[in-house]
């Protein structure tokens, strides 16, 4: 059994408290509710799409069994809680999958996905073509992949501009812009992964972090001298870009050639 909840949820206590072996779709606004949004105490398949989980006192998404299972897609959680993370993720089980794509998440309390997870469950855990608007996107217990998610800059989230990730998050490729900026709605989660809108941080001869866009150019340029080998050159999808070294751009494609 289950149920789809398409309208809208507001001014209650909890929005929508899930504490049964169950089935949930919610494809309407959760919004304005005294605690949590959504809330899943029971190891019940919790299923987000089309919804906006907003304004709402505490967590927007609060999972606390490590037997349920999450999928968040093309998603918006913004504006919850006082402290709270837009997803908290608590005890997180090895086999259970949690798959958080295509949502953007705007100026919540705490970071926008917040994991509490064992290492074996790491690999159970998909963050892909997500927009992090804000201080703080995500953070983790264990080291999750992060990869080909927009931070809210196109430097990444190392930039001044940039939503802060944790230490255990890899993050690097990062997307260079979101969905909204001209992605189609209706691309599928490998379509992000084949994007040609990302970017790679380097350092280059002790430096500072710097990234690279595909197949932009940099936004923040290289200074300082550097020979073949300090250059990192990625190659994703026949896409190659370099570096500027001196102000000049030294090139791009296969047929570049470099002076040291």
């Amino acid at each position: 059994s289950g149920a789809t909840l398409n309208g809208d949820i507001a001014n209650f206590n909890t929005g929508v408290y899930v504490n049964d072996d169950t089935e949930v779709t919610v494809t309407g606004d959760v919004t304005d509710n005294d605690n949590t949004g959504v809330e899943v105490v029971a190891d019940a398949t919790l299923t987000a799409t089309g919804a906006t989980i907003s304004d709402n006192g505490a967590e927007g998404i609060l999972v606390d069994s490590g037997g349920a299972t999450v999928d968040v897609d093309q998603s918006t959680v913004e504006n919850n809680g006082d402290t709270g993370a837009g997803i908290q993720l608590n005890a997180v089980a090895d086999g259970n999958t949690h798959n958080i794509t295509r949502t953007t998440f705007t100026d919540n309390a705490g970071f926008a996905v917040n994991a509490d997870l064992t290492e074996e469950a790491t690999e159970n855990l998909t963050l892909r073509g997500n927009a992090f608007e804000g201080a703080q996107a995500v953070t983790s217990t264990q080291e999750v992949d992060a990869t080909l998610n927009f931070f809210g800059d196109d430097n990444g989230p190392d930039a001044s501009g940039g939503a802060s990730v944790s230490d255990t998050v890899v993050y690097d490729p990062f997307l260079t812009e979101s969905a909204e900026s001209g992605a189609d709605s209706s691309a599928s989660v490998s379509d992000t992964e084949s994007t040609k809108n990302f970017a790679h941080d380097i350092v280059i001869s002790g430096n500072s972090v710097t990234s690279i866009g595909f197949p932009a150019t940099p936004v923040s340029p290289l200074t300082g001298t550097a020979s073949l080998a300090d250059i990192v050159n990625l190659d994703r999808d026949g896409v190659r870009a370099y570096a500027l070294i001196d102000g000049e751009f030294i090139g791009s494609g296969e047929d570049t050639t470099f002076q040291n």
